[in-house]
């Protein structure tokens, strides 16, 4: 018994589907659309502006159309957890430049800023 062979969209949107039901094809998934530079504001180079075009193009007909129109749950999710990834590596940067040792001025000077207590 052999299956019906889908037709070659349907069997993209399957294989999609696949990709960005999981957490680590979704980081593929945002890692092509940052190297596309989907959301990014363009680049003054003209040769590498043609090119980031071109891979735009591709990214957004191959995946983030399909996404949007198919599974817009899912590019949600490509994007909150892109999102969450980004803010923990900013946290992980803040709390590491705030482990400085405190010298116990604060960061108004002696009194830490209250002037009430003056």
């Amino acid at each position: 018994m052999t299956r019906k062979p889908a037709s070659a969209e349907a069997q993209h949107l399957a294989d999609l589907e696949w990709l960005a039901s999981d957490p680590r094809g979704r980081r593929i998934v945002w890692r092509l659309m940052e190297r596309a530079d989907m959301l990014g504001p363009g680049t003054p180079d003209a040769q590498l502006g043609v090119w980031l075009s071109g891979a735009k193009a591709a990214v957004h007909e191959i995946i983030v159309a399909a996404l949007v129109t198919h599974f817009p749950v899912l590019l949600g999710s490509v994007l909150t957890e892109a999102l969450a990834r980004t803010q923990d590596g900013r946290r992980k940067r803040s709390t590491s430049r705030d482990s400085r040792p405190d010298d116990g001025r604060g960061i108004y000077g002696p009194d830490d800023g209250d002037d009430a207590a003056g």
